[in-house]
């Protein structure tokens, strides 16, 4: 409820009547950046996936109800591992039966158990203001890891940079964990680094449906580790 009403305060003071949104600053660098200032002073964490839709091959991402509903189970899957007591609030998407058909699918991959209960619903970005700080948030990582949308992408990054739990990468290539120039470091060895990687990589994919709180855990500091 705290952060509800902080990022109630801020939409009022930078977008008055209207919702927090990304679109709504554009390509208003500086605008952007008081607004992020003041959200990242918020009580949150950031975990974001980039989807490179140009290496999605597959005939059935090519209507967008198949490729949200595959970015949703990416995502959940994730999350659910991590926390198994999770309430998700998505942005309305799609008519009243795809989202119903969403939320049986979930409930169907994720039982609610004694132990455990999690739950996706859906809202409207006007009645929820948490949802238009989502929507900005991702606004603005796009900015970021498009190169052609801002040149201020590194002061974007270095105000969230502490509320970013990770941000994973769809399709994942090794490339992305490495850095292209290591003569700042001798000891540095390419394939003690492409194989640690490749290791991480292939134990999370082999355990990710994994009910062993330990093995969950092993996930969630490899992917962390991934990320930093």
């Amino acid at each position: 409820i705290k952060v509800k009403n902080e990022a109630e305060e801020i939409r009022k003071k930078y977008f008055q009547t209207g919702e927090i949104k990304s679109k709504g600053v554009g390509d208003d660098d500086k605008r952007r950046l008081k607004i992020l200032i003041k959200i990242s002073e918020l009580d949150f964490k950031i975990y974001a996936y980039l989807i490179d839709k140009r290496k999605l091959f597959s005939e059935g991402f090519r209507h967008n109800n198949n490729l949200y509903k595959f970015i949703h189970d990416l995502i959940d899957s994730d999350l659910f591992i991590t926390y198994p007591d999770l309430f998700i609030i998505a942005d309305n998407y799609g008519d009243e039966e795809f989202r119903e058909t969403l939320k049986k699918y979930v409930r169907d991959k994720f039982p609610i158990d004694l132990f455990h209960d999690n739950q996706l619903d859906f809202d409207e970005s006007k009645d929820n203001v948490l949802v238009q700080l989502a929507d900005f948030i991702s606004g603005t990582l796009g900015k970021c890891f498009d190169k052609n949308k801002s040149t201020r992408r590194d002061e974007f990054l270095n105000i969230i940079t502490d509320k970013i739990i990770d941000i994973k990468r769809f399709p994942r290539e090794f490339d992305e964990y490495t850095h292209l120039d290591y003569s700042f470091n001798s000891d540095f060895d390419y394939k003690i680094s492409k194989l640690s990687v490749n290791l991480s990589l292939r134990f999370i994919k082999n355990n990710k449906g994994s009910k062993c709180q330990q093995i969950k855990d092993q996930i969630a500091c490899l992917n962390r580790l991934i990320f930093v």
